[in-house]
């Protein structure tokens, strides 16, 4: 290393003053870019949280209220092939009229492109690839909120690129000499769009290309940068999803709920849009590892779910491989045991001397369900003070907050307000020894207060009413 840093300092110090590099050679090859694959559960999850910046298990649930309303097909999908009689010209004429994607629709059914041109992987024959229902514009009145419109632009938009032309890139590369030393230039430009027109956010990072006129080419200034190796970046949700599917850990539908219950049980946190382990989190690997090692290695699940397929392929039994399963599970579960009452002992003394600071309480059971309607990224956590309550982005970069109401014990309810998508609150209050109970949405509750019209109580809305903790459809 010390040899190469010398070099290249001799090297700079020669060539530091010149303004003209001589090109021996500018070659560029036009290369195409196919259109993606259809979307099974999996790659509309790494879809949607890599650019809404939204969570596994948020994606999931705007998916699943889009399939209810009859405005997706069903979600939870492992295929990405679809059957050969699949009706997709039926699909592609409804987004004809569509005020964004229209001319690219008609363009696609002129040109008989009513076929996806890149094949998946697997047809599971359950249910086919993720597919857009009807066309429907972002400010439609059939979307329950913003989030919901954004899911289903991104989905939509997805499928209409599996019909497009192949984008079209130029690969340069410029091998150039100053003062007798060798340089190489390299850029992938974009020559025509094709399918990236419709889906935008499939598009690489492009560079523009290198003009060149002549045998020279102007040089602006010459640097010589010292850079550290960096470590390994950290997960964003659809590196992780990545990842657990990698290692066959969790199914398709369960993935996003395992990263969440590893977050309320304050093993991990999310921060600005990145996992980290915690204190916590830490501790539990490093003491796990002594004495239940086979069974944190992915290598345990990837193991059952091989002699499952061998049930499913008629190999074997089920009773043999619940039997075989067994005995592994049972021998590491014994050796847990054994050393149990040591591990909890330990732990209690590491919480007792670590308690959660102002960080890690960010998750926590008092953190809401869906996320900030400001920056739709993180959950908003509670805050109770002194005469105070109202909650708070749990996201420092954000920081919103919206009020709460200062009398009544409240309860957070799993059920979201069909209007904004924000989670509801029950609120109970006790008068004459009788209890009287009362839902609110927060979002819509703190517009009631700024326009003081009273909006925001489940019992004003015009549209919905709350039936056994659940926002429907009057």
């Amino acid at each position: 290393v010390k040899e190469q840093e010398i070099r290249a300092k001799t090297i700079y110090n020669r060539i530091k003053d010149e303004k003209v590099a001589q090109i021996i050679d500018n070659s560029k090859k036009i290369i195409q870019r196919p259109p993606p694959a259809p979307l099974n559960t999996s790659k509309a999850l790494m879809l949607l949280t890599k650019n809404l910046k939204i969570p596994a298990n948020v994606a999931l649930k705007a998916m699943n209220s889009l399939y209810l309303d009859k405005i997706i097909s069903y979600p939870r999908t492992e295929s990405d092939v679809y059957k050969s009689n699949f009706d997709h010209l039926t699909i592609l004429n409804q987004f004809v009229n569509h005020k964004k994607c229209g001319s690219y629709a008609a363009r696609l059914l002129s040109l008989n492109r009513s076929r996806p041109i890149t094949k998946g992987r697997k047809d599971a024959g359950d249910h086919p690839p993720i597919t857009p229902l009807e066309s429907l514009e972002q400010t439609s009145k059939k979307f329950d909120n913003t989030l919901q419109a954004n899911v289903y632009d991104l989905l939509a938009r997805h499928y209409l690129a599996l019909f497009g032309e192949p984008a079209l890139e130029a690969k340069q590369k410029l091998k150039l000499r100053i003062k007798n030393e060798p340089f190489t230039a390299s850029v992938v430009s974009l020559v025509q769009e094709g399918y990236l027109k419709v889906a935008p956010f499939l598009k690489p990072h492009y560079s523009s290309e290198i003009v060149v006129s002549g045998s020279t080419l102007p040089i602006d200034k010459i640097t010589l940068e010292r850079k550290e190796t960096k470590p390994p970046p950290k997960y964003r949700d659809p590196s992780l999803l990545r990842l657990m599917e990698k290692n066959h850990l969790g199914t398709k539908s369960t993935r996003p709920q395992i990263i969440k219950i590893l977050q309320n049980r304050r093993l991990i946190q999310r921060k600005k849009h990145q996992y980290v382990i915690t204190d916590l989190g830490n501790f539990l690997i490093k003491n796990l590892i002594k004495i239940w090692l086979p069974f944190l290695k992915p290598d345990f699940t990837k193991m059952v779910e091989q002699k499952l397929n061998e049930v499913v392929n008629g190999t074997k039994s089920m009773d043999k491989a619940i039997k075989e399963v067994r005995a592994v599970f049972l021998k590491l579960f014994d050796k847990f045991l054994a050393e149990k009452k040591k591990l909890k002992l330990e732990m209690k003394s590491h919480i007792k001397k670590n308690p959660p600071t102002s960080t890690s309480s960010k998750i926590s059971p008092s953190l809401t369900t869906s996320a900030c309607p400001f920056c739709r990224t993180s959950p908003m956590k509670f805050i109770n003070l002194r005469g105070k309550r109202f909650l708070v982005c749990s996201d420092p970069n954000c920081s919103k907050y919206l009020s709460l109401p200062k009398k009544g014990r409240l309860s957070l309810l799993k059920s979201t307000c069909k209007m904004c998508g924000f989670n509801i609150f029950k609120v109970a209050l006790r008068k004459q020894n009788y209890t009287y109970t009362y839902y609110l949405c927060p979002k819509c509750w703190n517009e009631g207060l700024s326009q003081k019209n009273g909006s925001g109580f489940c019992s004003n809305c015009e549209d919905y009413k709350i039936v056994n903790g659940k926002c429907v459809k009057k």
